[in-house]
């Protein structure tokens, strides 16, 4: 399940290697999942004194902050959100870096519960975030929405060309 997952960040020296020439003061990561880049780019960055690690899902968010919590970075602020806000997260601050790691990850894939998984049965869910209210479930979309409306997400966001038969 979700508690035993191990986590191995994706493309972690490329990522180290687009701040290597950087100073970190402030780093940012919008998509902090389990902390797996950020622990590897605050490491390779003593001099970074603030970091700001935002997610929606707030399960991953709570596994980064034990991973990072013992980080010797003067000020670190943990999220439940979304990138999006991050002005609002910002204020006035100016980051120095910034990371997105866009997509899902393995470990909601791995997770029935989450809806997300095409091996292991849950209930269609595929909410990056269900603690929001009125955040649309897959299972409502796809048992409650009309056919064409159906069809328009799949064609105009999928980019479905089968849109209709699916539908």
């Amino acid at each position: 399940g979700a508690a035993d997952w191990q986590h191995v960040p994706v493309l972690l020296e490329e990522v180290l290697g687009l701040f290597q020439e950087q100073h970190l003061g402030t780093f940012v990561d919008g998509t902090l999942g389990l902390g797996g880049h950020s622990e590897a780019v605050l490491r390779a960055h003593p001099e970074c004194h603030t970091f700001i690690g935002i997610d929606q899902d707030a399960g991953a968010l709570a596994r980064a902050r034990a991973r990072l919590e013992g980080l010797p970075v003067e000020r670190k602020f943990f999220v439940h959100g979304n990138f999006r806000d991050l002005r609002q997260h910002l204020g006035a601050a100016r980051a120095d870096g910034a990371l997105l790691d866009l997509g899902f990850s393995s470990m909601q894939v791995d997770d029935a519960s989450r809806g997300f998984s095409f091996r292991l049965d849950g209930e269609l869910d595929m909410r990056m975030d269900p603690s929001q209210p009125g955040a649309l479930s897959a299972k409502t979309i796809v048992n409650e929405w009309s056919e064409g409306a159906l069809g328009e997400v799949l064609r105009d966001y999928g980019e479905e060309r089968h849109w209709r038969g699916l539908a």
